[in-house]
């Protein structure tokens, strides 16, 4: 899945990759060992294709709370 980015505990985002399994949406990037924060569709002109069960597009998002 393409537009998530992953942050640990510096805060600094690096791209990231993502699948879904079953009912979760599992992401990891290899610049980040141990996750904090997530981001989806950050970006200007992010590149996306999460979609919900119905076929609609996620909206963008993040977990920071900022």
């Amino acid at each position: 899945m393409l537009g998530f980015a992953l942050a640990g505990a510096d805060r600094e985002y690096h791209p990231a990759e993502a699948r879904i399994d079953e009912t979760e949406v599992v992401v990891k990037s290899a610049a980040v060992s141990a996750p904090l924060t997530v981001r989806y569709a950050w970006a200007d002109c992010a590149e996306t294709n999460l979609v919900g069960a119905a076929g609609l597009p996620a909206v963008p998002f993040r977990t920071d709370g900022y």
